[in-house]
């Protein structure tokens, strides 16, 4: 891929439409050339909900990043994430019939749509198919088969599934703010792109991405995702809970969570009140700052105990020596990395975006952290494409299976 060649990506989420502009530039660095943010209220729990109110986002975002880049805008890579995703590992095999020849791409090939072969629900569309590990012949654990000669070659795919009718309702309303769509990318598997470190990732990691409307989980070890899920429930929750105990309109309840909030008690005057507009809209009322920080650590200690059972069903707390890695909205929460660890038992941080250069600080915030991503595994793909990157010791026909999609014919 040549310096100066453009990707875009697109965060449609409960809350806002994002669209980062990236490009690779002379020193070889993916290099964020700008942005649009708009607000979104036609997504709710990641799923789209009003068709014509997120193309209205759409439009607007892409008209925010075009003004500050200067660059026309055509196509996105853009995610997909909901309660409606479902997950599973999946083996295949084949024969190798030439004992003498080296495994090649179309042995690959072959081996992963033999792991693809499985039955799942007509109303079903498998998004993403992800080699984990290789077995040639007796020899197990290998990431690249490639050159290897052997008789038998086996794969261990984690495979990930959507909602037909969902993907095509992103697709279809992508393509109605007059843009084609590159490529359907799962949420979490985005946001893992922009905060994880290939070291966390191979040693095992959790990441945790808590938007507005739900909770994307993602468990990488040895490399590759082993694990992911969703939870419908999120940063919304907390201000729900806000407006309620409180009567308060939700807007106000947003404001409150956002300039007030916290999980650190000890930062909190018992005695110390704000005041905010009632429901009704004509009075006001004092709203205490420890009962604030109550409600929102009642419900933020719901989501992060949901995450860790979470982890427990999925077998794999014993292998994330890295911990948890916390973004999103919801990353914003004063006190988090203490009041999560606390729960976890676990080492924590917060995931913001690391690795790409910027001229704006704010990219640097977990909310982008998604359409960073997006943009990232999109300049990988181009480059993998045109032969862009150099090959350290097979890593890069790794990557290009890892990121291997299967849904060409919702396009």
């Amino acid at each position: 891929m040549a310096a100066g060649d453009i990707v875009v990506g697109m965060d449609i989420s409960s809350t806002k439409v994002c669209t980062v502009v990236g490009e690779l530039n002379n020193s070889g660095e993916i290099e964020i050339m700008g942005y649009g943010v708009q607000k979104s209220v036609g997504v709710k729990k990641s799923m789209i909900v009003d068709i014509e109110m997120t193309i209205k986002a759409i439009e607007e975002s892409i008209i925010d990043a075009e003004e500050m880049t200067d660059v026309d805008i055509d196509s996105v890579y853009v995610n997909i994430g909901g309660s409606n995703i479902e997950s599973f590992n999946s083996k295949g095999t084949i024969a190798i019939t030439d004992s003498n020849r080296e495994i090649n791409d179309e042995d690959t090939d072959r081996v992963i749509e033999a792991a693809r072969a499985v039955n799942i629900p007509p109303n079903r569309e498998i998004i993403h198919v992800i080699p984990l590990t290789y077995c040639v012949d007796n020899q197990p654990e290998i990431k690249v088969p490639i050159g290897m000669t052997g008789t038998k070659l086996q794969v261990e795919t984690h495979i990930i599934t959507n909602i037909t009718t969902t993907l095509k309702n992103v697709v279809k309303t992508v393509k109605n703010a007059g843009l084609s769509v590159d490529r359907v990318i799962l949420q979490s598997l985005a946001s893992s792109e922009a905060v994880l470190t290939s070291d966390e990732k191979e040693l095992g990691v959790v990441m945790v991405d808590i938007g507005a409307g739900t909770t994307d989980i993602a468990i990488f070890t040895n490399g590759h995702v082993q694990y992911s899920s969703i939870l419908s429930i999120g940063s919304d929750n907390i201000t729900n809970d806000i407006a309620v105990c409180e009567v308060i309109p939700h807007g106000g309840a947003e404001e409150l969570k956002l300039k007030y909030g916290t999980l650190n008690s000890e930062s909190v005057d018992e005695d110390e009140t704000i005041e905010v507009e009632t429901a009704s809209r004509d009075t006001k009322k004092q709203v205490s700052k420890y009962e604030l920080h109550e409600i929102i650590s009642a419900r933020m200690e719901e989501i992060i105990k949901m995450v860790k059972n979470e982890i427990e069903s999925s077998g794999l707390r014993p292998f994330i020596p890295s911990g948890i890695v916390i973004t999103g909205g919801g990353a914003k929460m004063d006190g988090l990395v203490d009041f999560a660890a606390h729960i976890f038992e676990k080492p924590v941080r917060i995931g913001k975006p690391f690795d790409v250069q910027s001229l704006n600080d704010n990219t640097s915030s977990p909310i982008f952290s998604t359409a960073i991503g997006l943009m990232t595994y999109g300049l990988k793909l181009e480059q993998l494409k045109q032969g862009g990157f150099k090959d350290r010791g097979g890593l890069i026909k790794q990557l290009a299976y890892w990121i291997r999609d299967w849904f060409s014919d919702l396009f």
